[in-house]
């Protein structure tokens, strides 16, 4: 007879359950997924820079000597320009062969020092010139980055940027569904660090003489990111 009792209970309460289950199935609707972007740019404000000292001698001794000898002027020059965050990226002697005898025959020793080191973006070019002027063989690159706070809080807003433009796109695609987003199923974000792969473009500037030296001048820095919302439409929008 319980048994019986426990059935019936359970049949109407699935009888009333069941419109209210099927109108919140209804009122949920669909769901969507989206992806926002969100950018903003700020000024450059560091340059790093990375050149190279080679020297060539007859022995792997005087090449590497000659080397040092130049790299320590080029850091002693940069130190006095106020340059920051100097220092040796990597150092390597290699034989120099002649290709035309058999076997091939060593003629002598090339030494190679690579360095970096930054300065404010207006120091750049002077810093150029006074590597040269002192003995370096490659400029290797110049990279300008903006300041890391500055670029850390435009990023937290290149993000939510980048939610806000999710969200709009979500709810104009529901729009001609008589829908708006009612709840956010998942969320992911994803910043663009700093100088990753993606330099900022450098302008070179007309020089005002001929001893005017080493002109360039950075382009802005961009603060970007994406928001990838899976969302669920209804009719009660957030």
């Amino acid at each position: 007879m319980q048994t019986f009792v426990n059935m019936l209970f359970a049949l109407i309460a699935s009888a009333l359950l069941a419109p209210v289950l099927a109108e919140d199935a209804a009122a949920k609707g669909p769901s969507l997924s989206v992806t926002g972007t969100g950018s903003l740019t700020l000024p450059a404000e560091c340059a790093s820079i990375v050149v190279t000292i080679e020297k060539n001698a007859p022995t792997a001794l005087d090449a590497q000597s000659g080397a040092s000898k130049i790299t320590a002027q080029v850091m002693k020059v940069l130190a006095d320009m106020n340059a920051t965050r100097i220092s040796t990226d990597s150092m390597s002697i290699n034989g120099n062969y002649n290709y035309t005898a058999t076997p091939a025959v060593i003629t002598g020793f090339s030494a190679q020092t690579t360095i970096s080191f930054q300065t404010a973006k207006d120091g750049a070019g002077k810093a150029i010139d006074a590597t040269i002027a002192n003995g370096i063989t490659t400029l290797q690159s110049i990279t300008f980055s903006a300041n890391p706070d500055k670029f850390a809080e435009s990023s937290k807003n290149a993000t939510a940027n980048a939610v806000k433009d999710a969200m709009t796109q979500a709810n104009s695609a529901a729009l001609p569904l008589k829908m708006c987003v009612s709840s956010v199923t998942s969320i992911e974000l994803n910043a663009r660090p700093q100088n990753s792969g993606q330099n900022p473009p450098m302008y070179a500037a007309k020089a005002a003489g001929a001893d005017a030296g080493t002109v360039v001048q950075a382009g802005d820095i961009t603060a970007s990111a994406t928001a990838n919302l899976v969302v669920q439409l209804g009719t009660k929008c957030l």
